[in-house]
């Protein structure tokens, strides 16, 4: 029914059949699947190199298929489309010696504190049910009130996350963190949360980073 309510055609085709991908059977197998991968890029955080894994690379430009997508998928109804795109990204994870470490799923803020970040809330919950973990909501965005696809470059790179000290003790017994945003660009969002988040954390802890999408250059 959310599916329903989300989208009601496929946003390839404008098939009535729509399936959790938002998609139809046939552009989900000639279309979607070809682009779903195991792809990863290495971001710079604090002079430290992570790699960001993430499942579709995408071009604003170059379909308007994707573009939709990635609107719809910042929808309120959209949990249902979530849980199918992080179960084809978990099932492209290389098995790692992670099992028993406890593990903290931390979800990258909206670029405004005055508003919730419904999808990566969602992406976290989804990828809960498939690798163990508390999602813990410790960031909160410490920017100005504008929407990030409104911000340049240089006014991304200003971002500023702030960590909540409720949660100081609470992290520092996690061993393993894993960083959950939708989009990755130009990995500013994510270097402020990994500053708000470094001071709190054990010196030996594993951080990884999740994104369903990478937009631009790779």
């Amino acid at each position: 029914m959310k599916i329903q309510l989300l989208y009601p055609l496929c946003l390839r085709c404008g098939s009535l059949s729509v399936r959790s991908s938002l998609f139809c059977s046939t552009c989900e197998e000639s279309f979607l699947s070809p682009r779903m991968l195991k792809h990863s890029r290495v971001i710079n955080l604090q002079g430290v190199s992570f790699t960001v894994d993430f499942l579709i690379h995408w071009e604003p430009q170059e379909s308007d298929s994707l573009s939709e997508l990635v609107y719809l998928l910042k929808s309120r109804l959209s949990y249902t489309v979530w849980k199918f795109y992080v179960e084809k990204l978990t099932q492209f994870q290389s098995p790692r010696k992670t099992v028993g470490l406890k593990t903290a799923l931390i979800p990258v803020p909206g670029s405004r504190s005055d508003k919730k970040a419904y999808h990566t809330q969602y992406f976290a919950r989804a990828w809960q049910g498939f690798s163990p973990g508390n999602v813990l909501n410790c960031l909160m965005s410490d920017a100005e009130h504008a929407e990030q696809k409104d911000l340049t470059l240089s006014e991304r790179s200003r971002t500023k996350m702030k960590f909540l000290e409720e949660f100081t003790n609470e992290i520092y017994t996690y061993e393993r963190i894993v960083l959950i945003d939708d989009i990755v660009t130009s990995g500013h969002t994510l270097q402020a949360s990994f500053m708000a988040l470094k001071p709190y954390l054990r010196p030996d802890c594993l951080i990884e980073i999740k994104a369903l999408l990478s937009r631009g250059k790779i």
